[in-house]
């Protein structure tokens, strides 16, 4: 009997906390709008709500809560803001050839997709490995004649060198 009392109390103080609805004043409100805090009683005035004030009831990830008033709710949405901005930079710099489609301009869609019909590719990233390549031959050429001109440098003393050329 005194725990279902107390269970009681418990949710009439739950109730309480929240005052009554905002919008209407006649009920007690149940429900807190996440974006600007406002508490409601019903789906009809939160509705209500969402017109008169253009609230979307989307939470505002960024809003500056002070650190007295942090629950560990706060600090977990804080936590997983910080982890999906992360996420976000990570692809940015992993897709960084990949442009935004919609952005495009019709004439270059028109463009693009003439390309495709024709089998015209972009061959930029062909062409960055193909440069690598050279640069790689061009190093493996040059380590060759250094080693080259080092087993030459062997067979020559320091002292005939200057008077050999």
């Amino acid at each position: 009997m005194d725990i279902e009392n107390s269970e009681i109390e418990a949710e009439i103080k739950k109730r309480e906390r929240f005052g009554s609805c905002e919008v209407c004043n006649k009920n007690q409100a149940k429900y807190t709008c996440p974006r600007c805090e406002l508490h409601t009683c019903s789906l009809n005035c939160s509705k209500i709500h969402k017109k008169e004030l253009d609230c979307n009831g989307i939470r505002d990830k960024t809003k500056y809560i002070p650190l007295s008033k942090m629950t560990a709710v706060d600090f977990m949405n804080d936590y997983y803001f910080l982890e999906e901005a992360t996420r976000f930079t990570k692809n940015v710099k992993t897709n960084s050839n990949v442009k935004n489609i919609k952005r495009l301009s019709g004439k270059f869609n028109k463009l693009k997709n003439a390309a495709k019909a024709r089998n015209i590719r972009n061959d930029r990233k062909n062409e960055t490995e193909k440069q690598q390549q050279l640069k790689e031959k061009e190093d493996t050429l040059l380590t060759k004649e250094v080693n080259n001109i080092s087993d030459e440098d062997d067979e020559i003393s320091p002292e005939n060198y200057f008077f050999s050329n």
